[in-house]
């Protein structure tokens, strides 16, 4: 199963902080094939037990840390996640991520 061998990965993975950890598991636990994946931060604090402000200042510097990608989609929607480490495990290697920084379309 694809989601089991990105749990996998993420075990393996040097994060700084280990609520960071949690959080890429969690976040696992919706991604397609792509490693792309949508889940609220309602859903993660529910999932994880911690708060929602938390969890955002943990996806900021898993961020910043190249472990994830975050296309930001405004008020009341979620967020769209792709794991950035994740191109190998990807049965879709030709498939391309584009972020507001590289194309104005977004995905």
């Amino acid at each position: 199963m694809f989601t089991t061998r990105l749990a996998e990965s993420i075990w393996t993975k040097q994060v700084r902080n280990p609520s960071g950890k949690l959080i890429l598991l969690a976040l696992a636990r919706y991604a397609n094939k792509e490693c792309i994946c949508w889940p609220s931060i309602e859903t993660l604090s529910n999932d994880t037990g911690i708060s929602e402000r938390q969890i955002m200042r943990i996806i900021k510097d898993l961020e910043k840390d190249n472990l994830l990608l975050v296309k930001r989609a405004g008020w009341n929607k979620p967020n769209v996640y792709k794991f950035t480490y994740s191109d190998t495990m990807s049965p879709y290697k030709e498939y391309q991520w584009k972020t507001s920084r590289n194309t104005e379309s977004g995905l």
